[in-house]
């Protein structure tokens, strides 16, 4: 899980723009009735009072996108700085391979008593979960279930790789086929429930069932 101080992951990968973002609004919307989604993804949110009681604080990216953190910060408006110096950090977010293997600069924060974050995959949406775990935020875990297929068809779309999503329930699961089959991708559902789940296919994979 996100912000848990075990270990993985991938370097970073290019996610293609395409309009991956459109179609997860249109969804958000067939979600809540065809009603107008109140904030578009990528706006920023209000920092809650919650999020304005927690003093600033300043997080170093240790071989995950420094871009993808800082758009993190902005989705859920927390009090984050993104340390460019390792010697400037509150904390250290990484991935699970990166952790494995203990570099210097991982064992002197360790030794130093800064907090490391491990996340499994790199993401934005990992990025925000371990941050809305740091500032004890609600999500909507809907709409976080459709930002994971819209940043995972952008992992497929670059790598020509499967990637399988978390458990979701039958109507999540069909929404996230629907954003796969918009996207030109290959689906299928995976598993028994409550554990049932959707895996992302490229275009020569199988179809989704």
């Amino acid at each position: 899980m996100p912000g848990e101080r075990l270990s993985g992951g991938i370097p970073p990968q290019p996610i293609p723009e395409r309009d991956a973002r459109r179609e997860l609004e249109q969804a958000l919307a067939e979600m809540d009735g065809q009603r107008k989604v109140d904030r578009p993804i990528g706006a920023q949110r209000p920092p809650s009072e919650r999020v304005k009681a927690h003093r600033p604080m300043s997080v170093f990216a240790f071989g995950v996108s420094r871009k993808r953190l800082e758009q993190a910060v902005r989705e859920l408006g927390v009090p984050v700085n993104v340390a460019r110096d390792l010697d400037e950090a509150d904390a250290v977010v990484t991935l699970r391979n990166y952790y494995k293997r203990k570099p210097a600069a991982l064992r002197d924060a360790e030794s130093n008593g800064v907090p490391i974050y491990v996340l499994k995959t790199n993401t934005t949406l990992q990025m925000e979960n371990m941050l809305a775990s740091l500032f004890d935020l609600e999500a909507d875990p809907q709409e976080a279930a459709l930002r994971e297929t819209a940043e995972a068809i952008g992992l497929v779309q670059a790598s020509g790789r499967p990637v399988e999503l978390a458990p979701q329930n039958a109507y999540v699961r069909r929404l996230q086929h629907q954003l796969a089959e918009r996207n030109a991708l290959m689906s299928r559902s995976r598993g028994s429930e409550p554990n049932r789940r959707v895996e992302l296919i490229p275009e020569d994979g199988r179809p989704w069932r």
